[in-house]
């Protein structure tokens, strides 16, 4: 009776899960589709913008963005994609959810202001160009309302809505940018505004679905108090192994920074207008990733849940043949999308190409391990990967220039991958002791 009891728990389980993961196949494609049009908008978008600006000034403001990204990171500290495991796997109510938001946004609001005047401080002193505080600050606070706005429909598995409404956002960013340049304005200046447009167009929609959607009165009872200010910094509590992560993440892009110090501006607008046309490759790895964010903390162990994703790999097969089709191709591919100015940057394109590979499938194993509790590893290995990506772009850049690049990003990704394997294998080692000695 007992092993029959435990027959039809486990049969349960497993029909709940193939609902909640290896049911997600459609979203994913769904998912991906609407990725790939955002992102292709994107890819637009700065070519345009590339196409007005030189290769210096280009630089300066992608850094400028680089950075406003990074501390944007920074301010959210892994919180968002927290509360996305813990609303999925109903530990947190909508209102809980929604308490710790307003807290993280006007703590981070305060903590921007200050940063902010720490950075204008520097440049005057330095004689520096106040406009990369200014971009920088435009970049920052509207991506600050974006991260906010978005976590509640991901926390409720509305993946696809949030997808859509990139789009708009993606419009509206290239809208603008054929706009001003139609104008005559540079594209140093309409990147960044069109951007900072497209960004707070998404946080606006994202609102306003919340409280459709999403709402704050979920029947748990609880209202919305923010509290007072001192406790509006205990927001990302219980955040801190995705807050190291996602910092680790944000810090990727100063890769490009780096590269601009070491073998200057035209280095690092070379490797960063390139490296915009090889993110569209990751679109089915990111989608199955954001996907299953809100349905893998369902899953009763690790062994279950890489099982059920194992429906959609052949989605990640597929990106894998094209990351090496576009790296054959380099050559022809570079200069036709960006200009003969940037003909130089095919080697680039292709190394950048390359790394799309490990990259696919590390992303979906990282996610993994974070819905199972193990994000601490998961840090650590993103720190290790960090170390190898930004030490190669200083000491390589100088001689190799936006290549160091490439190869920073070549070494991280298969780096983390190896990694992630070993650490999913000792995972599962783990979890099929303790079932043997629960069944003892």
């Amino acid at each position: 009776m007992k092993a029959r009891t435990s027959q039809r728990s486990a049969g349960s389980t497993r029909n709940r899960i193939w609902g909640g993961l290896g049911g997600k196949t459609g979203q994913t494609l769904r998912v991906t589709i609407s990725l790939g049009a955002s992102q292709l908008l994107v890819a637009v978008a700065y070519a345009l913008g590339a196409r007005a600006a030189t290769p210096i000034e280009l630089g300066f403001v992608l850094s400028a963005i680089a950075i406003a990204s990074v501390v944007a990171g920074a301010m959210d500290f892994g919180l968002g994609t927290y509360l996305i495991r813990e609303v999925a796997s109903g530990r947190s109510t909508n209102a809980s959810m929604y308490i710790r938001l307003w807290q993280r946004l006007l703590s981070a609001s305060i903590i921007g202001v200050v940063v902010l005047a720490a950075a204008i401080t520097v440049l005057l002193l330095m004689g520096g160009d106040l406009r990369f505080a200014g971009w920088a600050a435009l970049i920052f606070y509207s991506t600050l309302l974006m991260q906010s706005a978005q976590i509640p429909l991901r926390a409720r598995g509305l993946m696809g809505w949030v997808s859509l409404i990139m789009i708009f956002d993606r419009l509206v960013f290239l809208a603008v940018i054929l706009a001003l340049t139609a104008l005559g304005v540079g594209g140093e200046v309409a990147i960044p505004i069109g951007l900072a447009s497209g960004i707070t167009l998404d946080a606006f929609l994202c609102f306003l679905s919340n409280r459709r959607m999403v709402p704050a009165r979920d029947g748990s009872g609880m209202r919305i108090h923010v509290g007072h200010p001192k406790r509006w910094f205990l927001a990302w509590r219980g955040a801190t192994g995705y807050g190291v992560a996602a910092v680790l993440g944000s810090a990727q892009q100063l890769d490009m920074s780096i590269l601009g110090f070491s073998s200057g501006p035209a280095a690092a607008g070379s490797y960063g207008a390139v490296s915009r046309w090889t993110t569209p490759l990751l679109l089915p790895s990111t989608a199955l990733t954001q996907v299953g964010m809100a349905h893998a903390p369902k899953a009763a162990s690790t062994r279950l849940t890489l099982w059920e994703f194992r429906r959609v790999v052949w989605i990640l097969i597929l990106a894998m043949v094209g990351a090496i089709g576009v790296a054959h191709y380099s050559d022809f591919i570079a200069p036709a999308i960006l200009g003969t100015q940037y003909a130089g940057s095919s080697p680039i394109f292709a190394l950048l190409a390359l790394s799309i590979i490990p990259t696919l499938f590390a992303q979906p194993l990282s996610m993994i391990l974070q819905s199972r509790g193990e994000e601490v590893h998961v840090a650590w290995v993103l720190g290790g990967g960090l170390a190898i990506r930004l030490s190669t772009c200083f000491v390589l850049g100088a001689s190799l220039g936006g290549l160091a690049g490439a190869w920073g990003v070549l070494l991280q990704q298969s780096f983390i991958l190896v990694v992630l394997i070993l650490v999913i294998a000792k995972v599962l080692v783990r979890e099929a002791k303790i079932g043997k000695q629960q069944s003892r």
